[in-house]
């Protein structure tokens, strides 16, 4: 089961990372040339979770908007949190879908950035204030740790299951 739950997370971060991109390029006007919600090896960029390659005059936002998605994704959990809801029966896909995927978008892109120039996070380092970007990406990530540990809490005083 384990197994199942790293696969599916693992899909879908990737079609909300690259969708997210998508979405953004096609509400500022762009055309999407190519994309791969799958991984695979790309004869140019090498490995890669996912990609879209797009033409059009398109902003920054086009780089951010997997990381606005996680933050945007991130505040409606804890937004649920406030919810009477029994949270032993959600509490493994929220976790799973919830806080874990945006998490590893946040650590594999943030940290991709600071020493690959090809990537989203080292592209808004280009263009926008870097105390910024580092700025968004702690409070984002610390987000995502409040709502572990609160999680965490959920499983601890949960009754269990006879």
């Amino acid at each position: 089961m384990t197994f199942l739950l790293v696969v599916l997370t693992v899909l879908w971060t990737t079609a909300r990372h690259e969708g997210s991109h998508a979405l953004a390029i096609w509400l500022q006007g762009g055309d999407i040339e190519d994309m791969a919600l799958l991984p695979g090896i790309h004869p140019e960029a090498g490995f890669y979770f996912g990609y879209v390659i797009h033409s059009g005059d398109t902003t920054w936002l086009v780089d951010a908007a997997p990381y606005l998605s996680d933050l945007a994704l991130l505040i409606c959990i804890l937004l649920m949190t406030r919810l009477s809801v029994d949270w032993r029966r959600y509490r493994t896909v929220v976790l799973y879908l919830g806080v874990i995927s945006p998490m590893v978008n946040l650590i594999y892109g943030y940290q991709g950035g600071l020493w690959r120039p090809a990537t989203d996070v080292a592209g808004l380092l280009a263009v926008l204030p870097a105390p910024l970007v580092h700025l968004y990406f702690a409070a984002a990530f610390g987000l995502a740790l409040y709502l572990l540990r609160w999680l965490r809490r959920i499983r601890r005083t949960l009754p269990e299951r006879a």
